[in-house]
């Protein structure tokens, strides 16, 4: 019976690691999208939606270097 729960244990494990990993994957390729939107800005770019664009990016910056530093 200890197998079977260690086995169950284990694969929740795996999941929300797995998980985990596909939602910083998801934050990194929208950080990376607002960056070149924000580095090759259309013609009616404002500076205000510059900044607004590169005040967003602080946080997505901010939980992909915290998952980079951890693994």
């Amino acid at each position: 019976m200890s197998g079977f729960l260690n086995r169950l244990v284990r694969g929740k494990q795996k999941t929300a690691a797995t998980e985990s990993r596909q939602d910083n994957g998801l934050a990194l390729s929208h950080l990376k999208r607002i960056f070149s939107e924000f580095r090759h800005p259309t013609s009616g770019a404002t500076i205000q939606s510059q900044e607004e664009k590169l005040y967003s990016m602080i946080p997505l910056f901010n939980r992909v270097s915290m998952f980079t530093n951890a693994v």
